[in-house]
């Protein structure tokens, strides 16, 4: 499920704004390690 969530929202972000990508670029390493942590 949180594949799925973290894709979806790569599709939203491409779609967004140069701002947004900024955000995305900081968040999705944070939420790389949460997926792995989870996954445990």
């Amino acid at each position: 499920e949180r594949n799925t969530f973290i894709q979806d929202f790569d599709k939203r972000s491409r779609a967004g704004s140069g701002e947004l990508m900024e955000q995305v670029r900081k968040w999705k390493p944070k939420a790389k390690k949460f997926v792995r942590k989870a996954k445990k």
